[in-house]
């Protein structure tokens, strides 16, 4: 299956042309402030590079969330945008399942615990059973309080989580757990199209009037004061 990915709530924004579970073309936007500078020309170097033209593709991935206000609603609009002008379906996959389905590819089926820096010395988690399966749905909580996040996901003949995503290695948690890889440090576009295709092959049904981006806390946004 042909695929474009977009993805723009961590700190790298990522557009890649994905054929089946083989990357073509991957392009990471560094600055994030400038996602939506940048996001319709790295669609576009995408596909050249491909040798594809947007009526070439056949689904649109888009990370929805959590992450970055502004990177979740800069990618969404633009996957939208696409879907609407040229028809092609668009399925959304959260962030942190994207990262723990990474874990699962160079694991094997293991227990995850997904963490995204989500600033202001707070945290987003998520965990997920050996079988993709939700245990716990995103959150955010204070970097302080992870490690009493993650002992209240352990329980009596599970094997300890393993936990991902760049933020642990600054986080005070047993190295041994961490998994460390750049497939599952930030979302990877192959962690997304994966779930995408897996998702479109169930359940083939466009979601461009339901897709909603996950923030999992409100928008930081100060109101002008008012003049006196």
């Amino acid at each position: 299956m042909r695929l474009l990915t977009i993805d723009t709530a961590s700190r790298l924004g990522t557009v890649a042309t994905i054929d089946g579970d083989q990357i073509l073309c991957e392009l990471v936007s560094p600055h994030q402030t400038r996602h939506a500078e940048c996001l319709l020309d790295l669609v576009g170097q995408v596909l050249e590079q491909a040798a594809w033209k947007l009526a070439d593709l056949e689904l649109i991935a888009v990370g929805m969330g959590p992450g970055s206000f502004t990177g979740v609603r800069v990618g969404m609009a633009t996957a939208k945008g696409l879907a609407l002008s040229t028809g092609l379906p668009v399925v959304g996959v959260v962030s942190l399942e994207a990262m723990a389905h990474a874990v699962r590819a160079l694991r094997g089926p293991v227990r995850v615990a997904a963490l995204l820096d989500a600033k202001k010395a707070e945290v987003f988690g998520a965990a997920y059973g050996a079988d993709g399966a939700g245990i716990a749905p995103p959150a955010t909580f204070p970097r302080e309080s992870v490690t009493a996040w993650l002992s209240g996901l352990d329980t009596d003949g599970d094997a300890p989580m393993v936990i991902c995503g760049e933020i642990a290695a600054e986080l005070s948690l047993a190295r041994e757990r961490v998994v460390s890889h750049r497939t599952c440090d930030l979302p990877s576009p192959g962690a997304i199209a994966s779930l995408a295709q897996a998702r479109w092959s169930a359940d083939p049904i466009s979601q461009i009037q339901s897709l909603e981006p996950l923030y999992v806390r409100p928008p930081d946004i100060r109101l002008p004061r008012s003049r006196q």
